[in-house]
């Protein structure tokens, strides 16, 4: 998969453009990476870490409000994730509803917002009665079955160790 070079290094300092230039040396070891992840004998909490640094978004930034903050993460947990990203991303389309608007490529999180406005302005418009209801999703992952979760994903082609 392609990363982009000319980016900040994360953590441990080591920049993309390493593993471009020395691929020969670093692939067994990447490789070997990913079969422990695929295999779940992979920590990932060693490699799942970033540093939160501001970035200036001027060059005489002094507020707060002038710095935008990037996370800096190490180029094998965006190697898995991205790859993880390009495997998935072959099914999302098919396997999530049309109304699933965030993380998806090519949509966007505020068509919802968008779709909910044009439909109330078209009740509002054409003077119908209209309930709205608005559900705080928030932390609903701690109230997910998992086991309901896992037995979708095995339905959907996905075997246990995805």
């Amino acid at each position: 998969c392609e990363m982009r070079s000319n980016r900040a290094p994360g953590p441990d300092n080591i920049p993309v453009e390493f593993y471009q230039h020395c691929w020969d040396v670093v692939s067994v070891d990447l490789f070997s990476l990913f079969e422990w992840f695929y295999e779940g004998k992979l920590d990932v909490q060693r490699l799942n870490y970033g540093i939160i640094m501001l970035l200036p978004k001027s060059t005489d930034a002094k507020k707060i409000q002038q710095y935008r903050p990037i996370c800096l993460l190490r180029c094998p947990y965006k190697l898995i994730t991205k790859v993880m990203d390009l495997r998935a991303g072959k099914f999302a389309n098919k396997m999530f509803s049309i109304q699933q608007n965030a993380f998806i490529k090519g949509r966007h999180i505020v068509d919802g917002i968008l779709s909910l406005h044009e439909v109330l302005h078209y009740t509002h418009v054409k003077k119908q009665a209209r309930v709205v209801l608005k559900i705080d999703f928030e932390k609903a992952y701690d109230k997910v079955n998992w086991e309901f979760l896992l037995d979708c994903h095995v339905k959907r082609g996905f075997n246990s160790k995805w």
